[in-house]
């Protein structure tokens, strides 16, 4: 609690140190079907980020995000209720205009340890069983960008975005508790069944925290964004993410509770391991307002199934200092059998610049 004190002071008191070019608050709620593979449930967070320009080629940012897994109690057919959990995290970066022309930017990240329960069903031997897991994760990294546009005066402007991030996740997932209806279950019944049937729903997270082991895997991101801005009020983007990993990442166990509260409401929830992801979006300005809308493919690992994400973001100017936005976004996942579960964010932004 002192560390997120500390941090959202830092937040708070970053105008101090020079001329504050803005402070964003951002507030969502959320929600995830529970399955096999995504034992969490409802989420709330909110986001504060701070720039200041400390010169006039070199601009400071921070950002701190709180972000709690709503406590629930067992749902209708399953035997363990989600204890909930606060998870901090926060990033400081730094961005220098070489030229009119090229942008550099770096950013570090840390998430301290947080630690959750939470129910997993996973079907076996045409038997319903439900894990209790216990989850403890941290993560840090760092972000390399470099930034290309033509910064003229055309009606078609081009900027190029390619971008570098490590991101090392440290968990370990244990199965706390194990049983169906009827009464207890033995894990090694379950592993059992896993290894005669290895496609089997949750069957890849639930070894993982079976073995009861700290896992730590390195995820390096290399990701290209292309904008194109026709006559000042429309931007057409296509981006785009390749991820790489030093070992199988499926050793984290349930990658939801891992990834909880470390990426943008925006990107939606990822429930296994990202392998790719290609996104397309367009943005128009009327005036004061602005309509901001996407759509995200992502393929998970070892054919662990996909992923598809829609946004919306609409964006209000009221004067040059403030400005507020509403934003959603629904997702679909499919898994390795085809089964589908779905998942939302609301978030309600309000930005001032000085």
């Amino acid at each position: 609690m002192k560390t997120n004190i500390a941090a959202l002071c830092a937040v708070l008191l970053v105008p101090a140190l020079g001329h504050a070019s803005s402070i964003l608050n951002e507030t969502g709620v959320g929600s995830t079907q529970t399955s096999p593979s995504n034992p969490r449930s409802g989420y709330w967070y909110d986001q504060i980020n701070g720039m200041v320009d400390l010169s006039k080629t070199v601009d400071l940012r921070l950002d701190v995000t709180l972000t709690h897994d709503v406590s629930s109690l067992p749902a209708q057919g399953t035997r363990f209720g989600n204890s909930g959990a606060t998870i901090f995290s926060t990033a400081i970066g730094l961005d220098y205009e070489a030229s009119e022309h090229v942008l550099l930017g770096a950013e570090v990240n840390y998430s301290p340890s947080s630690t959750q329960r939470a129910d997993a069903p996973i079907t076996f031997d045409t038997v319903q069983a439900d894990a209790q897991i216990r989850s403890r994760t941290s993560v840090y990294g760092a972000t390399i960008q470099f930034g290309y546009q033509t910064a003229g005066d055309s009606d078609w402007e081009t900027s190029v975005d390619p971008t570098l991030a490590w991101t090392h996740y440290e968990s370990l997932q244990q199965v706390a508790s194990l049983g169906t209806s009827s009464g207890s279950v033995d894990t090694q019944q379950i592993l059992n069944a896993c290894a005669r049937y290895p496609r089997l729903r949750g069957c890849r997270e639930f070894r993982a925290a079976a073995q009861q082991q700290q896992a730590g895997v390195n995820q390096l991101r290399l990701a290209l964004s292309v904008t194109e801005t026709v006559a000042e009020d429309n931007e057409f983007t296509l981006g785009g993410s390749y991820y790489v990993y030093d070992q199988d990442p499926t050793t984290v166990g349930y990658f939801s509770i891992v990834a909880a509260g470390r990426v943008s409401g925006g990107s939606g929830v990822p429930l296994a391991p990202l392998r790719f992801t290609v996104k397309p979006e367009y943005l128009h300005r009327f005036g004061r307002f602005s309509l901001d809308a996407w759509y995200q493919y992502g393929n998970y690992v070892d054919d662990q199934g996909s992923t598809q994400l829609i946004g919306l973001k609409a964006q209000y100017k009221f004067s040059k200092v403030v400005s507020a936005y509403l934003l959603g976004t629904g997702q679909r996942d499919v898994d390795v059998q085809s089964v589908a579960s779905r998942s939302g964010t609301v978030a309600l932004g309000l930005k001032f610049r000085f």
